[in-house]
Order: C-alpha cells, then structure tokens, then sequence
C-alpha cells in the first residue's frame, strides 16, 4: 500500500479514458459526522511502461474536513511502480486499483477500478511536420512572426509573416536540391502574397531578378538553371528572395516543381516515383519507404518481420502508375530491382490498390538483381489503374525498384469501359443528423451485376442533413489529367424528390468531389463530358446523394468511353517532380470561425477563434492507417489555454457512425497524457481518428489555444 506525498488541489495531470465511474463502498454515517467520498474513480485501459497518473480526476472530500485527497492511499494488485500517485504497469495484465482514505473522525471509505494495461509495438509516431527540406530565413531587420503549415497531406501549405524586411536577401524561403549534371532545368514556385512587387532568386552563385509577385493571388515564379556538365548529381541551394515585396508581408508558399528532359532508349511511359503515388504497407512488420531525391528509384526497407506463413507478404510498397489500364491493351512493362539479399520477394501487378479481385497476377520470372520486362494483355474485368506492389517476404530486406518504363500498344483496345455493380465497388453512407435525427435506408445490387439501388425509408430533417444518404460507386476508371472521359448512365426514380449524381476523384479525402453532374435525367438517360484539370488526378468514383425524401433510385448502363491513345515512342519525356511541405493531420472550421493548424517544436498548435456548438464544425482529423486485424491504442498529450469540451473519436475510414464516441472530457492548462481504445468493434482496414471541439459547452471561450503533442498510434491485435 503507497501513501500518497502529493499535496494541494489536485487536478488532470495524467491518463484519462475513464469511462464510467466505479461505486463507492463506505463505513456507516451518522447525523453528526459523515464518511468522506471518493470521486472521479473508473476502470480504463493503459499502455505497459508508459505513466499514468491515478489521481487524474480523483479527489477525496469529507464534510468536516474538507479536501483530504493527500491523506488517500493506493494499493494495485498484482503490484506496480507508484510514486507520488503516478503509475507505471509492467506487464500486459489486468490490475485491481484500490483508493481508501479515512478522514480525522476514523471513518474510512474504499473505491476500486480496473486498469488492462497493454504492451503494444508502436504502429506510427507523428512528431512534426515534414517541411521537406524547406526553410524560411530571415536576416538583416527582419523579424519572423509567424510561421505555419496549413492543410492536409500534400495539399499543405507554408504560410509565414514577416516584418522589418529592407533588402530581397532579407527573406529567403531556402532548399538543396540534388541536379544531374549537364541538365537544363525549368524551377516554378509557387506563391501567394499580401502585397504585389518582384522577387529575386539566388541558384548556386547565380542570381535572377525581377520576378513577378502578384497580389492577393497564387503567382507562378519560374525561372531557368543549366547544370554544369559532370557525371555525379551535384546539391544546389535555392532561395526564393522576398525582402523587396515589403517591410510588412503575409507569404504563403504551395509547391515547388523541378522539371527537365530525360532521353528514353525505348519506347514507354517513364515513371517518376513521388511521396504522392508511393506508400508503405506494414502489418504487424515494421520498415519504411524511401524515394530518391531525382524520383528515379523507390526503396522498400523491412526491419522486422511478423512470424506465421500468413503473415509472410504483409510488408511491401504500392506504386501507382496512373497509367490506365483499358480491356485488350498490351502493355509492356519493365524495371530493374536491386535487392540486398536473396530471400524471396514478389513484384505484382494489380488494377487498383484496394478492393474486389485487385490482384491480376505475380509476375513471373523476376529478375531481383537486374531488369525484369513482362507483357500485359488487359482481360476482360481486369481494367482500371496500373499499380505494382512490392511485397517483401519473411525476411528483412532492402528492396530497390528503378527505371520504371510502361510501354502501351492499345491499337485492339476498347475505349469504352461497362461497369458492373457489386458489392466490392458500391458503398452506402447514412449520416445520423442534426437534432439526433437519422437517415436510413439501404443500398443493393441487381444479381447480374448490371444495375445498383439506393433506398430512403426514413430521411433526417434539417437542411444541413438534406444529402446525408446516398450510394458510392467506384468506376475504377483512372482519372488522368489533360483527358477526356465520356460518362453515360440510365436513372430511374420512384418520385420526383430531388437528388443528384456527383462526380469524385475518390471516395474520402481533401477536395474529393469534381463536380455535381448538370442537366441530371431523373427518369433516363444522363451523358456528361468531362475533361480532367490539374490536381482532379485520381480514381473515377459516382456517388448519388439522395435528398430529403423517401425514395428508390436506380442507376444501371452505366458505361465511360476515353481516348486510350498509346505511349511515348522513344525520344525524350519531361520529367517534373513536385516539392512542398506535408501536414499529417487535417483541420476543419466552420465559416465566420477563422482556425488553423501548425506544427511548432514538436507540438500540434490548433487555434480556435471561437467556436461552433457542432462538433465536426471545428475539429481535427489524422491521416488514414492501415490496421490489419482490427484493433489500436492512440496515445497523445494535450492541454488547452481554457477548459474546453473535446470528444474523441476513432472511427472506421468510409464507416462513419456518429452514435460511436469513445471519450468526452475537458482539456486543462496542464499537459495531460491520454490514451484511448481506438475500434472498438475491432473492424479491419483503412482507419483513423480525430479530436472534435465544436460544442454548446465551449461557446463562451474565444481565441483557444490547443496544443497536441506526442501522437502515437500502438497496434492491437484483436487475436490476443
């Protein structure tokens, strides 16, 4: 039994994920003098080796004597580490914890809770933002106010304020890049600023002036640089100069792009390998993907390896090749591999990433040290996207894949591509509404697969619910930019509601919808030409939303016809790669409530104006993570400048249910260490979570601060 030395008010300084408060067990009271209380005690999960604070909301009380938390003690069963009421659990077990106190009169009070404490791999840490090599420099008079990365993943942008500027060297937004010698490159930035004037930029030793900045508008600066001849890849520091814009300027940087020729000894498509069309696959393994700084290679390293036959492939890398893949095409496909030892490994080609029969074979006869060339007949039900998946084996391994060429001969080819509805590729989405209203309804598909059926038995009320329920398909068409792509399709409904048809460029994600399809034929045929813009890249999903009303909605013949065309024929391909600065989590606010994320020193600084009395009006959400058996625990610290109200939710990628919270509490001016069973339903696939503080409760706070920190995602596998 430990005897607490902590004195003084006691606050949330630890560990929360208490759920429900355990009964109280006391001795006999009378009129005169009443046995004090323990509150705040509930049962919760933890991580082993990891501090949980037990007197995190727990207080003693006594009518006579007051506050008398420092006079409790604390017994655990089976033992652990206790110092000044902080824990430490040692093993994957089950504890009993044991709060008594006795107050000045004799009389004694005992609560229990129940703490499962689990020793879990650590699956993912987010420890900053990924600024990508960039910099902002500041010098001179000038002083840097502000700096911040806004937005989500690849969509994210630095933005920062500075004053005092005199001189274009006073600012300079700075990075190395690594350039092939004898090169002629063409460098694009591209920026925003608060006030119109021109920039200079510094490449090397060489200096360009007189670069166009406008005003209030994303401005494209491009300028030119010749590498001197050389066989080795030389590092060259750039820097954007911005000092001339102003003594008062508000920046905001998006993408930098790189791009030059590259001579093809063959015909083909050459494929650059970005942060962007690369990932990592690591279930119950742990390794990492890297990408040459050219985008010339891709690298798949293994660390450790899960035991069991069935776990011998769930290591590997995704590469999408954007290219796609029409019915009778044949496409001719090389790469050279470089392996670091001879253990077995796979390379294999798929229509798309994820989904029904997305597997279309193992290439055969790979060369792991030196080039593999395979020839591909699209058959029939085996179009969408060229991906090639890497998949490691057992071993620890470091798997390199270059000189990615796909060559296409698509003169028997079908430009026109049937879908067939089925369960792998139709998706339904019923969002409870405002007020605690629900939309229901179901989603099913004809037994011949040519048609797919969206039911609204019981619609939410509100405007803001009116689209809440609809059906997904997905074309598994991939969308290419600068191509034209013919949609046609046959609605039928049962009354004149409305609804709408909406084009997306995947199912979730930032900007995923393209547009809501003009001139709809409720009852008929609907043809639609669209023509794919810059950043619209992506996999060609439909999504019929569904209005206010009860109603059946039917949609069939649905066919898309696009110019296949053919691939390069040799000669030279420009080859252009993109650099900007990555932002893991994603912030959304409500209009009229000005918010934003950055990453400062490790932290998650989230700034609330003022807030919504709707939750997902100001909240933030993690990037998606791939959880093969179901289960995870997400651990971060948080503390907040006022007491607001968050909830904290760890859904389902795509299988959204508001009704699901796994926590409600309040944030202090105390970092505290929480952590949450995420999943509870233990559901496989795409997962991720989010912290939401949009709420009535929260409405009288105004210019919050809420700083994150330490974010870390442990695996749990729902077969212990």
């Amino acid at each position: 039994m430990k005897i607490l030395k902590r004195i003084g008010k006691i606050i949330a300084l630890s560990t929360v994920c208490v759920l429900a408060a355990a009964p109280i067990a006391g001795c006999e009271t009378s009129a005169e003098d009443e046995s004090p209380v323990i509150t705040g005690v509930g049962d919760f999960d933890c991580i082993v080796n990891e501090p949980v604070d037990l007197l995190s909301r727990v207080a003693a009380l006594d009518k006579e004597d007051g506050d008398i938390t420092p006079k409790m003690t604390i017994d655990i069963v089976p033992e652990a580490q206790l110092k000044d009421g902080i824990a430490i659990f040692p093993t994957d077990d089950e504890y009993e914890i044991t709060y008594t106190v006795k107050d000045s009169a004799g009389h004694k009070t005992s609560a229990t809770s129940y703490v499962s404490a689990y020793k879990r791999p650590v699956l993912k840490e987010f420890e900053s933002v990924d600024m990508n090599g960039f910099s902002v420099d500041v010098s001179g008079g000038a002083t840097l106010v502000t700096k911040s990365v806004v937005g989500d993943g690849g969509n994210s942008k630095l933005g920062f304020k500075v004053t005092g500027a005199q001189n274009a060297e006073d600012v300079a937004l700075t990075r190395t890049y690594t350039l092939n010698g004898g090169v002629d490159y063409t460098i694009t930035y591209k920026v925003k600023s608060s006030v119109a004037g021109t920039a200079k930029v510094k490449v090397g030793e060489t200096e360009i002036d007189n670069l166009e900045v406008a005003e209030g508008e994303y401005s494209n600066v491009t300028f030119e640089y010749s590498v001197p001849d050389g066989e080795d890849p030389v590092d060259v520091k750039v820097q954007l100069l911005l000092g001339e814009l102003g003594d008062d300027m508000e920046v905001e940087f998006d993408k930098a792009s790189v791009s030059y020729e590259v001579e093809q000894e063959s015909g083909g498509t050459a494929i650059t390998f970005t942060n962007s069309n690369v990932s990592g696959r690591f279930d119950g393994t742990e390794g990492s993907v890297a990408i040459a700084e050219d985008g010339s290679s891709a690298t798949l390293t293994i660390t450790s390896t899960a035991s069991g036959a069935d776990d011998m492939w769930r290591g590997g890398m995704f590469i999408n090749t954007e290219i796609p893949l029409t019915v009778g095409g044949v496409y001719n496909i090389s790469f050279d591999l470089e392996s670091e030892n001879e253990c077995d490994f796979e390379v294999c080609i798929l229509k798309q990433q994820w989904g029904p029969d997305e597997f279309i074979e193992t290439i055969p006869d790979l060369v792991k040290n030196g080039t593999t060339e395979r020839e591909l007949t699209v058959a029939e039900g085996k179009g969408g996207t060229l991906w090639l998946y890497v998949r490691s084996g057992t071993n620890i391994n470091t798997i390199t894949i270059s000189n990615l060429l796909v060559d296409i001969d698509n003169s028997n080819a079908s430009n026109e591509t049937v879908v067939s509805f089925t369960d792998g590729n139709v998706h339904d989405r019923f969002d409870h509404g405002e007020g605690g209203a629900t939309l229901e309804g179901s989603v099913s598909v004809a037994e011949d697969n040519s048609s797919a059926t969206l039911t609204i038995t019981s619609p939410a009320s509100g405007a803001g619910d009116m689209w809440r329920g609809g059906m997904f398909i997905n074309t598994g068409v991939a969308l290419v930019e600068g191509t034209t792509y013919n949609i046609s399709f046959d609605l039928t409904s049962a009354n004149e509601g409305d609804f709408e048809v909406c084009i997306l460029k995947q199912q979730w994600g930032p900007d995923e919808f393209i547009e809501v399809i003009p001139g709809l034929v409720k009852n008929g045929t609907t043809e639609r030409e669209l023509t794919v813009t810059e950043g619209m890249g992506g996999t060609l999903w439909l999504y019929v939303r569904s209005g206010t009303n009860v109603n059946t909605i039917t949609i069939s013949n649905l066919k898309i016809s696009v110019d296949v065309g053919g691939g390069e024929s040799g000669g030279s391909v420009t080859r252009t790669e993109t650099y900007g600065c990555n932002n893991v989590f994603k912030m959304f606010a409500y209009e009229g409530a000005p918010n934003y994320v950055e990453w400062k020193d490790g932290k998650l600084i989230f700034k609330v104006e003022h807030f919504s009395d709707r939750d997902y009006h100001n909240k933030i959400e993690s990037p998606q993570f791939d959880i093969g058996a179901g289960q995870y625990f997400v651990s971060f610290k948080a503390k907040a400048s006022a007491p607001v109200e968050v909830t904290w939710v760890g859904p389902v990628s795509g299988g959204w249910d508001p009704n699901i919270v796994w926590a409600r509490f309040n944030l202090t001016d105390t970092e505290t260490l929480y952590t949450f069973k995420g999943n509870e339903l233990g559901t496989p696939g795409i997962h991720q979570f989010e912290w939401q503080f949009g709420s009535s409760a929260n409405l009288s706070y105004e210019n919050v601060t809420i700083e994150i920190s330490e974010i870390t995602i442990y695996y749990k596998s729902i077969i212990d």
